[in-house]
């Protein structure tokens, strides 16, 4: 598995929100949908700037390729 699907994984904005859910069970898979406050934060500031940042190292990498 390449490290962006393991990236793409681990920072899945719906698995950050049963991991990071305030209530300590499970939550129902109706609570899910609505993306929680803190699951939106942490998929702005995590997610996103490690998504444009892989995408700048490929981009490095394939210019040097060339």
């Amino acid at each position: 598995m390449s490290p962006i699907n393991v990236i793409d994984y681990f920072t899945h904005p719906t698995l950050i929100g049963i991991f990071f859910t305030p209530n300590s069970r499970l939550p129902t898979p109706d609570s899910r949908f609505p993306i929680p406050f803190l699951t939106w934060r942490i998929h702005k500031t995590i997610y996103k700037p490690l998504q444009s940042s892989i995408g700048n190292i490929l981009q490095f990498w394939n210019w040097r390729g060339q």
